[in-house]
């Protein structure tokens, strides 16, 4: 999934696919025990992107815990006292001491191993989203209502990056960036991929992803649900709204698209017809997609396919005495699979006379083949990222750099909803080649960076250095 990051390192995030997982429906269930809760990170090691995650307010401890009980005041519960687990009613086992905090570090630590300077190849952003609950009707002890101090807690809790810059942004950073984007997201000459983009109001802008990490971004936080706040204990604070996106906000980085998949025509799919892909919509598509791991993956390629991220919310097995059981947390790599649009199955092949890549008429997936083979080459309309052509004559990829007509460019899809248009294109033209070249190419002198345009880089390659807010070619 690489190349899917790479490609579209221009692109602004609210255009990318995030794949979600509701961890206490479809990786908790009722276990939040010590070991349970320890696996959390395997979860981002998988290819998650946005985790959603309850949190309950506990009016006693003034603190906030995943487990949905107030340990200390429920009096049916009994520890182990080999784990410090505690039994609770209905089969729930809890962890006696892990709050928010303890689930923060975990995914700092992650942050941490993946960032810039340590693992390029693993380098990405991380949501969380959180739903909150109040436990306040559990607890006898009459509760007033007190400050969340969730921007506290997540900001102590995120430590900065190697470069000594914030690892997490947050909307105060997006409210300042927004006041001028020519000298923040398009700063250094950074054109955005999208050209309408740039030409919206400044308010509905989002930053290009590989602007934030170029920042040493890696995290974005947003309220998911909230509980009512006549009946809860806990108060949100500026400080917090100031920490963590809005749930608005939230719904518009889960991707806009239309109500339906890519018709004949062109699809514009950043003008006013877009309907967003809410945090609602979102939870109402994935329950209809989980009753069984096959039809989990065909529909949520589908919609991956139309541009929207998938949200799981259940775990793919119910039995719980199959091997593959909800207790079997791998099984829910399977799920982030589905999200893959680029290469197919077991490619780029491993052979360096397969340099440069194509689009495939059967299925849409991209395959390394060699440049002198000749194929039409894909163009798209140099202002509208949505129109696409094909060349009339096949020729070999190097003549497919400049083959395109005016006003159109030899590219790459970016993003998925161009992979279908592109594939859609291929089927209506009726093409007899099964293949179409694509701006794709593996760069000489490193042979695991696929680049677009012969003398392209990647950006996390030793040939680029970050300048500022911008990066360029290392001059050794």
């Amino acid at each position: 999934m690489r190349i899917q990051r790479d490609i579209a390192m221009n692109i602004t995030i609210d255009q990318l696919v995030w794949p979600a997982l509701e961890l206490s429906t479809a990786f908790f269930g009722k276990d939040y025990s010590t070991h349970r809760l320890s696996q959390v990170d395997d979860i981002l090691i998988m290819g998650y992107k946005r985790l959603v995650v309850d949190l309950y307010w506990d009016p006693v401890d003034l603190d906030w815990q995943l487990c949905p009980f107030s340990i200390k005041h429920n009096a049916t519960a009994t520890t182990s006292t080999a784990t410090g687990d505690v039994s609770l009613p209905n089969g729930y086992i809890c962890a006696s001491k892990f709050k928010f905090s303890n689930l923060l570090e975990t995914v700092n630590d992650y942050l941490v191993s993946t960032e810039v300077s340590r693992s390029p190849f693993k380098t990405d952003l991380v949501f969380l989203v959180l739903n909150l609950h109040d436990l306040s009707s559990n607890v006898t002890k009459t509760a007033t209502k007190s400050d969340s101090n969730l921007g506290q807690i997540i900001r102590k809790s995120i430590t900065p990056s190697t470069a000594l810059l914030p690892r997490i942004y947050t909307p105060s950073n997006l409210t300042l960036d927004r006041v001028n984007i020519s000298a923040t997201f398009y700063a250094h000459g950074r054109e955005p991929y999208f050209p309408i983009i740039k030409q919206t109001a400044a308010q509905v802008s989002w930053p290009q992803w590989l602007y934030l990490i170029q920042e040493r971004v890696q995290l974005m936080v947003g309220y998911g649900t909230i509980a009512n706040s006549e009946n809860s204990t806990f108060r949100l604070t500026m400080y917090d709204n100031n920490t963590i996106f809005s749930s608005d906000s939230v719904g518009g980085l889960m991707n806009a698209t239309e109500t339906t998949c890519v018709n004949d025509d062109s699809w514009a799919f950043v003008d006013d017809d877009q309907a967003p892909f809410t945090y609602e919509s979102a939870l109402h598509l994935v329950r209809m997609m989980c009753y069984g791991i096959t039809y989990v993956l065909t529909i949520a390629s589908m919609q991956t396919e139309c541009g929207y991220s998938p949200y799981f919310t259940q775990p793919n097995y119910s039995d719980p005495f199959t091997i593959y059981s909800a207790v079997d947390s791998g099984h829910l790599a399977d799920n982030v699979l589905s999200t893959i649009w680029s290469w197919d199955v077991n490619e780029p092949a491993s052979n360096e006379e397969l340099r440069c890549a194509a689009i495939k008429k059967s299925n849409g997936r991209w395959e390394a083949t060699d440049c002198a083979n000749q194929y039409r080459a894909a163009c798209r309309r140099a202002d509208n990222p949505s129109v696409w052509l094909l060349t009339e004559n096949t020729l070999n990829y190097d003549r497919s750099l400049s083959a395109c007509p005016e006003n159109y460019i030899f590219d790459v899809p970016r993003v998925s909803r161009q992979n279908t248009i592109l594939r859609k294109l291929m089927a209506a033209e009726n093409i007899t080649e099964e293949k179409v070249w694509i701006n794709l190419n593996l760069a000489y002198n490193l042979n695991v960076c696929w680049v677009i345009g012969r003398y392209g880089a990647c950006w996390w390659s030793s040939d680029v250095s970050f300048v500022g807010c911008g990066y360029r070619a290392s001059a050794n």
